[in-house]
């Protein structure tokens, strides 16, 4: 039999046996825990699940997600929400070259889709003399948000006069660089020009009691649907000194990639508005202190036999005196089928006026963008020389 000093040694070594036992087991566990803590840091989210053992301990900086700033403590540096992308690094600057990333989603959904730019609030300009009139406008270059330089895109020199305008901007953009295949995605052109930028809508037109007496003012509506004659008459617009334009539902949208590109940036230097319907139009241009019955005139295709009997009368651009009035109106209607039916209805109940462009026998009409733009020059003209 073991006495009592002999069990209580025996107790004794095997407690310091499990004793070594355990504390073996944790340090053990402890260490692999730590292997695993490194492991996990050292890869992304999205392909932890599906890396090899020898991914792992791939470098960090090799899958960094932000570029370096452009212009330290001058410009934003650029903030990458979306997955892990692979870059090529050129110099001192990282290329985006992913074309699955958010910056080419946010670029595709403003392309493509009226809502969102609506909801954003922005609309994509693209264009080498484009994007570089909005950042030398005072007026305009704090509505760039984001801007994207394709990698070899453009001389030396122009990449650095875009750089420099950036850094003159009181809310510099974004500025990242990207290849060519990223570039050509976020476009709406099949051959894009090396520059492509996110730019915030300006304000809509805020009419001012204020300026009511304050010079002639000419106001421009528009039913057109077609992007290039909408964007010729806008630059037309603001050539002539037009108050503002407004758009009438169911004309073109004039903040669309082909309407921005036709306008020439011209939509971003003169007020615009959209209204709902006729009758908005009306109480606005009223409120603007338009009398619609003697100041609002609305361009019709005298030519047309259809519309001569439509419409009545209608006096030849020439023959009207734009300056009788503080606040007149320019009505184009929409390509071929013209002037919409409230508006025409207005015309031949005699609660509007017509205007036109006469011409020589056999041509049925002028294009919508040319016989605006005629009657718009008239009018500043006789203005002008008025004043």
């Amino acid at each position: 039999m073991y006495t009592l000093e002999a069990m209580i040694a025996k107790a004794r070594a095997t407690a310091l046996c499990l004793f070594a036992i355990m504390s073996s087991r944790v340090a053990q566990q402890t260490f692999s825990c730590c292997c695993m803590a490194y492991r996990y840091s050292s890869t992304s989210t999205r392909t932890r699940s599906r890396r090899s053992a020898s991914t792992w301990a791939r470098p960090v900086a090799a899958r960094r997600h932000s570029p370096p700033r452009l212009f330290p403590n001058k410009c934003q540096a650029w903030q990458h929400t979306g997955t892990t992308h692979l870059r090529a690094t050129v110099g001192s600057q990282e290329i985006l070259t992913s074309l699955k990333g958010a910056t080419v989603k946010r670029y595709k959904s403003l392309v493509s889709k009226k809502r969102e730019r609506s909801e954003k609030n922005a609309t994509v300009v693209e264009g080498q003399r484009a994007v570089l009139d909005l950042l030398s406008d005072s007026t305009t270059r704090d509505l760039v948000k984001h801007i994207i330089l394709e990698e070899g895109g453009m001389p030396e020199q122009m990449t650095k006069t875009y750089l420099d305008l950036v850094a003159t901007c009181s809310l510099p953009p974004t500025v990242i660089f990207a290849s060519s295949a990223v570039v050509k995605a976020c476009s709406d052109t099949i051959t894009p020009q090396g520059v492509i930028a996110l730019v915030s809508l300006p304000a809509p037109y805020q009419y001012e009691a204020s300026n009511a007496n304050v010079g002639a003012r000419t106001y421009l509506v528009l039913e057109t649907s077609d992007p290039g004659n909408t964007g010729t008459l806008i630059r037309s617009a603001i050539a002539c000194g037009v108050e503002a334009i407004i758009m009438m539902p169911g004309s073109c949208d004039v903040w669309s990639p082909k309407t921005v590109r036709s306008a020439m940036t011209a939509s971003f230097k003169i007020p615009l508005l959209q209204v709902d319907s006729w009758d908005e139009c009306k109480e606005r241009l009223q409120q603007y202190g338009v009398r619609l019955e003697r100041d609002f005139y609305a361009a019709t295709m005298e030519g047309s036999e259809q519309e001569t009997r439509d419409e009545g009368t209608s006096l030849p651009y020439y023959d009207v005196d734009w300056t009788q009035s503080q606040a007149v109106v320019v009505c184009v209607g929409k390509e071929g089928p013209g002037l919409s039916q409230p508006i025409r209805k207005a015309v031949r109940d005699g609660a509007l006026c017509a205007v036109h462009v006469p011409m020589e026998a056999g041509i049925e009409s002028l294009n919508a963008a040319v016989s605006g733009s005629v009657i718009l020059f008239e009018a500043a003209r006789q203005r002008r020389a008025k004043h």
